[in-house]
């Protein structure tokens, strides 16, 4: 059976119920008789978005394992034909384009970034091809057309969804931010900047970075400068664990509070401790109260990554 811990990672989660739905979809009644169905499966295997490719992989085969060793669908065994998109946009038109006209596949689960999906939506579209992303959270996504679906909200309601609980729940109500450049980021800052004012929350300053930046010393100094009562953040893990670091080496003790894509697979660092909030809903955790699921965690390890 799947695994259905709720303390699985999030991410995870999603990529295993995406390979669920698509064969919920009806993928098998399209495919021949006895033979294997393909699902595709965009992912960042090289450069800097590599790290969460590889758990992005590790939760797609996991799934793939589970369903095949019950049987599979239909009496028919499900093949995972990979391609790495590099989290760029190029690249995803490319293996998108590969996907399709060499592997045939019916359905492909993307399991990168909101410019990959972006950019591959509309082949998969023109060609008649679902797609399900994973954690893209661009509108534009899903907005290429009734071939493309989503697991995960859209960027700028989970923006206003920090927004209100930072605002309301937490009171604070001065507050700098730090955004990836990337359309993730960007489309989650946008979301909480729209709704910070309903909320009483006052913007003192706006930085970004880029998907490569690990070293933020003009942003943590001007941070230290505005002296908020907290620190909104978007980006991935592997940017928002030196980024974190960074902030409290130059002292600066107020709450931290990064979107849901900067836990990490593994254990939380250790340090002072910073808010993690909730793709939607307005609910907290503490970063130290999450542990890798007893499942996930050997499987991680197995696959050459650390939990």
């Amino acid at each position: 059976m799947l695994n259905q811990n709720p303390k699985t990672p999030a991410r995870n989660r999603k990529l295993v119920i995406g390979f669920t739905g698509a064969l919920i979809l009806g993928l098998a009644s399209v495919m021949p008789a006895h033979a294997d169905i393909k699902i595709g499966f965009q992912v960042p295997l090289t450069g800097p978005s590599a790290t969460d490719g590889k758990s992005a992989q590790i939760a797609a085969t996991m799934a793939v394992e589970d369903i095949n060793a019950a049987g599979g669908v239909l009496g028919q065994k499900v093949e995972l034909v990979t391609y790495d998109d590099q989290a760029k946009s190029d690249q995803a038109i490319f293996t998108a384009n590969k996907l399709i006209g060499e592997d045939s596949v019916k359905l492909v689960v993307n399991g990168s970034y909101s410019a990959s999906g972006r950019a591959a939506a509309p082949v998969f579209q023109k060609a008649g091809v679902v797609m399900i992303s994973a954690y893209g959270v661009h509108p534009d996504i899903t907005r290429a057309g009734d071939y493309m679906f989503r697991l995960v909200h859209l960027g700028p309601p989970q923006g206003a969804a920090t927004a209100l609980y930072i605002g309301k729940n937490l009171g604070i109500k001065k507050v700098s931010t730090i955004t990836m450049d990337n359309d993730y980021g960007q489309a989650t800052m946008d979301g909480f900047l729209e709704a910070s004012g309903k909320y009483g929350i006052e913007v003192l300053n706006k930085y970004s970075y880029s998907l490569k930046d690990r070293q933020f010393g003009s942003i943590v100094a001007s941070v230290k400068r505005d002296n908020p009562d907290a620190v909104y953040a978007t980006g991935y893990f592997f940017t928002a664990g030196p980024l974190v670091a960074q902030l409290r080496a130059a002292g600066i003790t107020v709450p931290i509070i990064p979107r849901s894509s900067s836990r990490s697979p593994g254990r939380p660092p250790k340090g002072p401790t910073s808010w993690t909030a909730s793709t939607a809903t307005g609910r907290t955790r503490r970063c130290r109260s999450s542990s890798p699921n007893s499942r996930t965690a050997p499987a991680i390890r197995r696959r050459g990554l650390r939990p």
